[in-house]
């Protein structure tokens, strides 16, 4: 695990907070309970890629904050941490104010399904997605429905928007993410209930207001 920050200072936290009123009928940048976890692919070459978008705090569908996610997974399984885990991040409309983001490194491929099809193949970050989603899931007490990809955002009883924005990705469909749920639930079970969290999370080292990592540490 590495946590990697890109900027969330109060600019971002004051157009968060004016984005979730907008949009959830709430003025909160905070993420104060999290009830589902959202399955992502970049649809692009490297996490460099994907951090220089999420850092550009570029606006979106005329709106700000900019794009961002709380966690990214890279093809060789390395977990990057780019916001703590209690701040809202803009990854998912209708969501964003009860989810955590998951991005995974992949460039899209012929089909939504062979683009997640392929992450699933690929060992360590397969690995480390599943290793992560657990961790999160039993830190959250997370029911497994709840787990679930941007493609099935719209549909789950969670979503709540105030306006007629809907999701139009399709990244992470339901056959792919139940191939997911299987993997996640089977290293809950071998771990006897309770998957240890991964490398670099320790007595709450992830989310403490008193540590300032460097870019690139841990």
């Amino acid at each position: 695990m590495r946590f990697d920050p890109i900027t969330y200072g109060s600019l971002r936290k004051h157009q968060m907070a004016a984005y979730s009123e907008r949009h959830y009928g709430e003025r909160e940048w905070r993420l104060r309970k999290v009830r589902a976890l959202i399955f992502h692919y970049t649809a692009g070459p490297s996490y460099t890629s994907a951090w220089n978008t999420f850092e550009s705090n570029a606006p979106n569908l005329g709106e700000y904050p900019g794009v961002c996610t709380q966690f990214v997974v890279d093809q060789d399984g390395t977990i990057y941490r780019l916001t703590k885990r209690d701040v809202r991040c803009r990854h998912t409309i209708g969501l964003n104010h009860r989810s955590i983001g998951i991005e995974m490194v992949q460039e899209a491929l012929s089909s939504p399904a062979a683009t997640s099809q392929a992450i699933l193949d690929r060992g360590p970050q397969a690995r480390a997605v599943v290793r992560l989603s657990a961790w999160l899931k039993q830190l959250y007490d997370l029911k497994m429905r709840n787990l679930i990809g941007h493609a099935m955002a719209n549909d789950s009883p969670l979503f709540q928007e105030r306006t007629s924005w809907r999701n139009d990705h399709s990244d992470w469909q339901a056959p792919q993410v139940r191939k997911l749920h299987r993997r996640i639930a089977g290293l809950i079970y071998a771990g006897h209930n309770r998957a240890a969290a991964p490398r670099g999370i320790a007595s709450g080292a992830l989310d403490s207001r008193s540590a300032r990592p460097r870019r690139g540490s841990w």
